[in-house]
């Protein structure tokens, strides 16, 4: 603390009257912008006075101009040995051997409008007798930015790394700090460390801003920024507690302290229902956009619901309001707010209460809880025991596996989270309450699950036992929660359907699998247009050997367009509809999938059956990375764009990677690219569809494959059976059955009797004829008809 008050005196002729337009005439000028080969920290032929930096000498980076410090593994390289170092441009600092090889800089000043670039370690060091002293010049309108432009990611090394900001801060009420991490394709195994110093003697505003940000505390002590306030926005992340605390109230101070649409996390200790540290705020105390109080610290499998004397469950202590800050907030500033509990968010039909109490000496404290949550406190048995009785948790006579001592009841209208294994092995009716699964379940007997709102969190699975028995989750909103990035995943086995009857929403992947070589069904009767991220339908055979495998292995049924999500906010939307190993997609209704954004990848070997008289349309694009086999009497119809491998359109069909076989019903055409560059098979039995297209004078329908150099595979007899989509047509057109490279026709043999076009009915023998464009070197073989009539001969 001496240090801190030390600094203090030493910086009050630094705090005042530094900006850009100061003149620093006095001062030895950067003369260039540095690059990673050279060195302006300390190389004398970049400055000014042709000198090496010197304490008998302040520095000025004008505006326009970088200062680098490139990373030396020589601590006696790291000191600043110039005088006062103002920064009107950009200061680049690469450490990348250690925090103890990150620069001091005993007195520097950032101006208006002016960079920090960091790498991936420091940004400044402390030994103890030297600290980076850090003036902030820059105001809010026009503030400084520090970011972080390393990449590591967590996975890809398989730890965190820490970045210390070991540095003293120093300016007025006006001066303005943005710490940013923009970067793109990082899974956040990287933050920045503050000591319970860096900020303690600074009076301004510290922002956390980006997505791939976090800001944590470093020190076990009591987090001091008594004279600054703090934003945390655009879903950065601060972490507010590293260490234990050994005081009753510990607690982090801020003059302002602001979050919106991002992530505060707090320590939670169980036994005193308290939040470590409270956040002390005075002047102004905002909560909005979504921000999201994470309470860590403990595991929600050890925490109590309510009992059914305290309806109030997880009661924690968040914040301590004094001043301005307690006469602004009532409960309505939290209308926006998130509250998760032990790193887990509930959904968001379990509501997060935040309650602001009013103390004697004017201050508010403010709490947050939910109510009437139950959580289970046994794990239920999921074989039969040896009294030959099997059980589950909603059962009667076992009410202590529930936190209220209660049996769960149709009269019940709690909300009951399954932090454990929930084993169901009779029906659950509980039509006015809700339930959560937090963790892995399982249904072993029974036919249904009903509740009045269903919720599953990410990372969670659900298996259904038994043979031959269809078992429904009823629910009128069925909500995915995102806590990580793991999909949410359903498995039935031994022949069981599920059926889940409500509508789906929730920004978490969805896999519908099934368990070894045991056939699994899943039903998705309803609009699912909720679904935001990709859904998974994979089959998993012990033994993969080919395409021969019996389909149905895992089939999935969607009875609506929108079964299978809506719009699709992930990374990689040509693949949000994954049909892989041998799954099958069935649909029993007209199906239409025309989203731009929802693309389908076809993974190894896929399924699509269509039921008699029904038609499947995929209007957007299908990737192929297999083969897609066609079944049922229905007909498949494609419109979007054909493409292979990755999704990308410059990538090239492959051999053996993408075909289309037409093994059962019919095939329809409904663009030019919807199977350019495929190998499209027809069986016997099966058939073309010519869509209803008038224009003679384009071949953009019929099948169009110019990419491939065996197109089209015909049945075994060598004869394509087509027909024309309206049994009748009123007036003389024609269509294009195919249109191949010159190429491609000899390879195949394709002549004007490859085709047996089914006559329309009111109408002339169709007549297929040849059409060669030579310049292109394409082929187009068309049908034509017309009406027949009467003909009348006058003599």
């Amino acid at each position: 603390m001496s240090r801190i008050c030390l600094c203090m005196v030493m910086a009050l002729s630094v705090v005042t009257g530094l900006r850009a337009e100061d003149d620093y005439s006095s001062f030895v000028t950067l003369l260039r912008s540095d690059t990673s080969s050279k060195q302006s920290y300390s190389d004398p032929g970049n400055w000014s006075d042709g000198l090496e930096p010197h304490a008998d000498a302040d520095y000025y980076v004008p505006a326009g101009r970088s200062l680098y410090k490139y990373h030396s593994t020589d601590p006696t390289t790291n000191l600043w040995k110039g005088g006062k170092l103002v920064i009107g441009g950009g200061f680049t600092i690469s450490a990348s051997s250690g925090n103890s090889y990150a620069p001091i800089v005993p007195d520097l000043t950032f101006l208006e409008g002016t960079k920090l670039n960091v790498a991936c370690y420091g940004p400044f060091y402390s030994t103890g007798a030297n600290t980076t002293r850090v003036t902030i010049a820059a105001t809010r309108a026009n503030p400084m930015v520090m970011e972080q432009y390393y990449s590591q990611s967590y996975t890809s090394s398989n730890f965190r790394r820490f970045n210390e900001m070991a540095a003293i801060f120093l300016g007025t009420a006006d001066s303005a700090f943005v710490y940013n991490r923009r970067l793109t394709g990082c899974d956040r195994g990287f933050s920045l460390n503050i000591r319970d110093y860096t900020f303690a003697d600074y009076p301004g505003l510290f922002t956390i801003r980006g997505s791939n940000s976090i800001v944590e505390h470093y020190d076990n002590g009591v987090i001091s920024m008594p004279k600054g306030s703090l934003a945390v926005e655009d879903g950065a992340e601060l972490v507010l507690a590293r260490g234990s605390y050994q005081e009753d109230y510990a607690h982090a101070a801020y003059k302002g302290f602001s979050v919106s649409n991002a992530v505060v996390k707090a320590t939670y200790v169980p036994s005193t229902k308290s939040a470590y540290p409270v956040i002390d705020a005075s002047s102004s105390f905002q909560l909005q956009d979504g921000a999201r109080l994470e309470i860590s610290g403990t595991s929600l499998l050890t925490l109590n619901g309510a009992r059914a004397d305290e309806p109030i469950a997880h009661q924690v202590h968040l914040a301590h309001l004094t001043d301005t800050a307690a006469s602004s907030v009532t409960s309505d500033s939290f209308a926006d707010a998130e509250f998760a509990l032990a790193g887990v968010k509930l959904p968001d039909f379990i509501p997060a209460i935040f309650d602001v109490t009013s103390n004697a000496d004017g201050s508010k404290d403010v709490h947050a809880s939910y109510a009437n949550l139950v959580t289970m406190t046994n794990e239920n048995i999921e074989t039969t025991n040896a009294s030959g009785a099997s059980y589950g948790a909603c059962a009667p006579g076992h009410a202590g596996d529930w936190s209220d001592g209660l049996t769960p009841t149709a009269e019940s209208t709690r909300h009951y989270v399954a932090v454990r294994r929930l084993c169901c092995f009779q029906n659950i009716e509980l039509p006015n309450a809700t339930l959560t699964y937090a963790a892995n379940a399982s249904m072993k007997g029974g036919t249904r699950i009903r509740v009045k709102k269903l919720a599953f969190l990410s990372g969670v699975s659900l298996g259904l036992w038994s043979g031959g028995t269809v078992r429904t989750f009823e629910a009128e909103d069925i909500c995915l929660v995102s806590n990580s990035t793991a999909a949410v995943k359903f498995y039935p086995f031994a022949s069981a359907t599920l059926v889940l009857k409500g509508p789906m929403r929730g920004d978490v992947p969805l896999t519908l699998t099934n368990n070894g070589d045991q056939k699994g069904t899943i039903a998705l009767p309803c609009d699912n247009s909720g679904l935001t991220r990709e859904v998974v339908i994979v089959a998993a055979p012990k033994s993969k050997t080919d395409s021969t495998i019996t389909p149905g292995l895992m089939t999935v049924v969607a009875d609506t367009d929108t079964s299978l999500g809506g719009p699709y906010t992930g990374a990689t939307p040509w693949r949000a509809v994954e049909i892989s190993d041998w799954a099958q997609l069935s649909v029993t209704n007209d199906v239409t999938l025309n989203q731009a954004n929802r693309g389908v990848f076809v993974n190894n070997c896929a399924w699509a059956t269509v039921a008699p008289n029904k038609t499947l349309t995929v209007g957007n694009a299908v990737t192929y990375a297999g083969e897609l086999r066609k079944l049922g009497a229905g007909t498949l119809a494609l419109g979007g764009a054909a493409r292979f491998l990755d999704g990308q359109e410059e990538t090239a069909p492959a051999a053996g990677a993408n075909r289309l076989t037409v093994a059962e019903g019919a095939l329809k055409i409904l663009s030019t690219n919807a199977c350019d560059g495929l190998e499209v098979a027809f069986e016997p039995g099966t058939k073309l569809v010519l869509a209803n297209e008038v224009d003679e004078d384009t071949a953009a329908y019929g099948l169009y494959n110019v990419k491939w150099a065996t197109p089209l595979v015909l049945p075994a007899d060598g004869k394509l059976p087509v027909a024309f989509e309206a049994e009748k047509v009123g007036r003389r057109c024609a269509r294009a059955i195919c249109t191949v490279t010159t190429e491609a026709e000899a390879k195949i043999g394709l002549s004007v009797n490859s085709f047996v076009v089914t006559r329309p009915a009111g109408c002339k023998a169709p007549k297929v004829t040849r059409v060669l464009d030579e310049v292109a070197g394409l082929v187009t073989y068309r049908v034509t008809v017309q009406p027949s009539g009467t003909t009348l001969l006058l003599r």
